[in-house]
């Protein structure tokens, strides 16, 4: 995204302190499906940075969106809905506090989302995360908080740790409720030329497990996972010039073969076969330039239903749709 760059004295009124910086970046969208129907989106987000005389870095970003066609459903009218979310951060070179509107937990901020421990990206929740760093490694505190809480659970506050040890990557995650505690160990990193990433732990009362694999021979990628359900799933990536391939076949019979290939002249076409062959799309996006794009996919949805309605890694919708982006 572009960014417009401003100075501002009042921005934060800390005195003595040099001005503020402040950053604007956004993207719109405009779109036509077939059986959709028309829609747009846009948001914008407002990024407050201020370096104070102790040492620390504050740091504000606020983000508005506006979607058309939600509101539309929701009650007919002609102004889209309107969301707001945001942080305030306070760092320094090796901690760092964050009060925010959309809470990464703890837990999954030390061992991501490899078997589902604690919040994820976008979970939606307020609160408080903080997070100290001692050479390579990173303790991280999260706690969650509405608006117009007088106090904390503090079973609901979580914790975790992520380490570099040898050049493996590892980490341990713990988050504890009402009924269940939950952790997670997790560990990545390379022997005899494959990729490898371990977890185990419990959760919700249940031992989890899960190995995953990747093997590069040049431009392919071989790779295999497995879990503590039996489930497997082995892939296959080859990237190389223009073209990408992606492969994949699991334990329950599901295949899909997806590609794109750069045309040249800011022309990339896409297309793909997903859900055991009943789902397919072909699609393309022009690069307009100054961060605009034209999109066009056809895309024919015949098998599972798909819940998020987003179908190859583009994420087209079914049907006809064609669309302009804009980032600014």
């Amino acid at each position: 995204m572009k960014s417009i760059l401003l100075a501002s004295a009042s921005v934060f009124a800390f005195a003595g302190a040099a001005a503020a910086e402040v950053t604007f970046s956004g993207e719109a969208n405009a779109e036509f499906n077939s059986l959709i129907g028309y829609s747009t989106d846009a948001e914008i987000t407002a990024t407050l940075t201020q370096e104070l005389d102790n040492g620390l870095t504050a740091t504000a970003e606020v983000t508005f969106a506006a979607d058309e066609s939600a509101n539309e459903a929701a009650d007919d009218s002609d102004i889209g809905d309107e969301l707001s979310y945001g942080d305030i951060t306070l760092a320094s070179d090796t901690a760092s506090i964050t009060f925010t509107t959309d809470l990464d937990g703890a837990a999954f901020s030390a061992v991501s989302d490899t078997i589902a421990i604690g919040d994820g990206e976008e979970s939606g929740a307020t609160g408080i995360a903080g997070s100290y760093s001692i050479d390579a490694t990173t303790i991280f505190v999260s706690m969650p908080i509405a608006e117009g809480d007088t106090s904390v659970d503090s079973d609901d506050i979580e914790f975790g740790v992520s380490s570099d040890l040898g050049g493996w990557e590892v980490g341990f995650g713990y988050a504890k409720n009402a009924t269940d505690t939950d952790f997670v160990v997790k560990g990545s990193g390379n022997a005899a030329g494959l990729d490898i990433t371990v977890a185990a732990g419990n959760i919700a009362g249940a031992s989890r497990w899960d190995v995953e694999v990747a093997y590069p021979v040049g431009p392919v990628t071989l790779g295999a996972t497995v879990d503590d359900s039996e489930a497997w799933e082995v892939t296959f990536a080859y990237a190389e010039g223009p073209l990408t391939v992606d492969a994949a076949f699991d334990s329950t019979d599901d295949y899909s073969l997806e590609g794109s290939y750069d045309v040249g002249n800011g022309l990339v076409v896409y297309a793909g076969l997903e859900d055991a062959g009943n789902d397919y799309y072909l699609g393309g996006e022009y690069d307009l330039g100054g961060g605009a794009s034209f999109t066009a996919s056809f895309v024919e949805d015949a098998g599972t239903p798909n819940a998020d309605n987003e179908i190859g890694a583009q994420e087209y919708a079914d049907g006809t749709t064609v669309g302009v982006s804009f980032e600014f």
